[in-house]
């Protein structure tokens, strides 16, 4: 392996094997060591895909596993039961175990050899989808740029939560979601509460289609200037007021009143007044030359776990909505650049300017 990501990937591993997690991708990952990245992912998806071929026909009793643990189809002896022997007289078979003088096995009722296949094929099928989140991990992991990111290890209580909840899903773009937080949770411990995989584990379809409509309206993925006064009323310009009704209801927003909640923005520099705002692949850039000063923004704020699960989503920003925010800062003396993100260096954002908004007589 020779990748940006590669000190990343290997701790990733090393943290899951110290806790005993992706065990079905192990061997596959000590394999690919020696293999061009591209032909070892290829094969990893190839190994998934014929694990799932196998807990079909396990499912389906075309299959089970013999004594020494190897796949067979179900007309040779398999896990110490002698059910499936051509010669086991299925008439025979009592609550009772019988011992099977001859094979040395013991005969079980076919209701209980059903129920270890499913069993079987469902512990098969979770390890499967964990692995495929494994691997969506790995795929955001190979991503990260920073020099100094590293895998810090996992609190063990969370990972095994981490994978139980993982181990559910089937469904692609699920899985690409507990992916992302496992990639994330690895480079930041703490990023992802145990109160928040309980929330993605029970969210709907209906509520992921909301925070996604949400993502583009936020700054920083916290902050969403949504509110602005006139004749006499408050304008939900934005986002509605009944998507921040619902947005509370779920425990992801503060603000969903009329009145609001209002953000201060501050500057981050000691001689000049420099705010910067992230808004998916975009930033803006508020700039004044008294350091002292603040502007205030009226709409609606993330709770904790809403941060949390908005880091989740794409980058995407609403242009229109931008632009307004832009011109909404101008109108309150400040100089706006509204830039195109460009990598992040040092915890700076760097950036590439789009446009510029100049406040009247300010330098």
């Amino acid at each position: 392996m020779d990748l940006p990501g590669e000190k990343l990937i290997l701790g990733l591993w090393e943290s899951l094997a110290e806790k005993g997690v992706g065990n079905l991708l192990r061997p596959w990952h000590l394999k690919r060591i020696a293999k061009a990245e591209g032909q070892a992912q290829r094969d990893g998806i190839l190994f998934l895909a014929q694990a799932e071929q196998d807990a079909a026909r396990i499912r389906r009793g075309e299959a089970q596993f013999s004594l020494d643990g190897v796949l067979v189809a179900t007309n040779a002896p398999a896990l110490g039961l002698g059910m499936n022997r051509p010669d086991a007289d299925s008439s025979n078979l009592v609550c009772q175990e019988q011992v099977d003088e001859n094979a040395g096995a013991v005969l079980i009722q076919p209701s209980v050899a059903s129920a270890l296949r499913d069993e079987a094929a469902d512990v098969i099928r979770r390890e499967i989808n964990v692995s495929h989140a494994i691997l969506r991990a790995e795929d955001l992991l190979r991503d990260n740029a920073d020099p100094d990111a590293k895998v810090a290890g996992f609190d063990e209580d969370w990972l095994f939560r981490w994978r139980e909840l993982a181990g559910q899903v089937s469904k692609e773009q699920v899985q690409e979601l507990w992916g992302r937080v496992l990639a994330g949770e690895a480079v930041s411990p703490g990023t992802y509460s145990l109160r928040t995989l309980e929330f993605l584990r029970s969210i709907s379809a209906a509520d992921a289609a909301l925070i996604e409509k949400v993502a583009p309206f936020m700054l920083d993925r916290a902050h969403c200037a949504n509110h602005k006064m006139g004749a006499d009323l408050v304008q939900f310009r934005w986002v509605s007021y009944p998507d921040l009704l619902e947005l509370e209801a779920l425990g992801l927003v503060v603000g969903a009143e009329l009145t609001g909640h209002e953000v201060s923005v501050g500057s981050v520099a000691k001689d000049t007044f420099v705010a910067m705002m992230r808004l998916g692949g975009k930033v803006i850039v508020v700039k004044h030359n008294d350091a002292a000063r603040r502007f205030t923004l009226s709409g609606f704020s993330m709770t904790s776990l809403g941060r949390q699960v908005m880091s989740l989503c794409a980058d995407a920003e609403n242009d229109e909505y931008t632009e307004w925010l832009c011109v909404l800062i101008q109108e309150f003396g400040y100089n706006v650049e509204l830039g195109q993100v460009t990598g992040i260096e040092s915890g700076m954002v760097q950036y590439t300017t789009i446009k510029s908004f100049p406040a009247s007589g300010n330098a």
